[in-house]
């Protein structure tokens, strides 16, 4: 297709696309012991968040814990587990949005704690939380498998059958109802081998 330039200029002045809007980011070095960047990433993965956008509700949540009075900040110090001299801590960079970093730098200041340790202390706190809503949410597992998740399994694989017989296995809807019955067989065998071993269940 060509266009005069005419033509370009007055369809220009017509195109009124919002711009994706360009993050201020600024990358922050944390030093902290290697299980709490495990707990950063793996936090971030149940919760389908970015790092960035981690680290946003990281400071919503400090900021609820000191409104809230959960947590003093002022008068807490680093564990002996973080701190001591046998501990091994790594320093890696993460990006964070401007204002998130700066508002960190804003709550530690007059408190007696240093930002790595604000870091470490809360991601931990997050971690057991997560860990023990995950926990109890498992506890239920066995009985949705048995009144839900199974016979659910047991009718769709009798659609299954019915779908191929009349449309043949080769139809595209025939196709797509395997791929879900593949998905519910698959999901149903991790919850027995999360209630048998305590294996996770995958996110798709």
């Amino acid at each position: 297709m060509k266009l005069s330039k005419e033509t370009i200029d007055k369809m220009s002045s017509k195109l009124n696309l919002p711009l994706g809007e360009k993050q201020s980011l600024s990358y922050t070095t944390f030093r902290l012991p290697q299980e709490t960047h495990s707990a950063i990433k793996d936090i971030a993965q149940s919760r389908n968040l970015t790092l960035i956008e981690f680290f946003d509700e990281l400071l919503t949540f400090i900021e609820e814990c000191e409104k809230d009075k959960t947590i003093n900040f002022h008068n807490l110090s680093p564990g002996k587990k973080s701190e001591g001299k046998g501990s091994h801590r790594v320093r890696k960079s993460y990006a964070l949005k401007k204002e998130t970093a700066k508002k960190l730098e804003r709550f530690i200041k007059g408190k007696n704690i240093s930002r790595d340790a604000l870091v470490d202390l809360t991601v931990q706190i997050l971690k057991l939380l997560i860990d023990h809503e995950l926990k109890e949410k498992r506890k239920k597992y066995p009985q949705i498998l048995k009144n839900i998740i199974g016979p659910f399994c047991g009718k769709a694989e009798d659609i299954e059958k019915n779908l191929e017989k009349e449309l043949g296995g080769d139809d595209p809807v025939s196709r797509r109802f395997s791929f879900i019955v593949t998905q519910l067989l698959s999901l149903s065998h991790e919850m027995e081998e999360n209630i048998k071993e305590g294996s996770a269940v995958d996110l798709p």
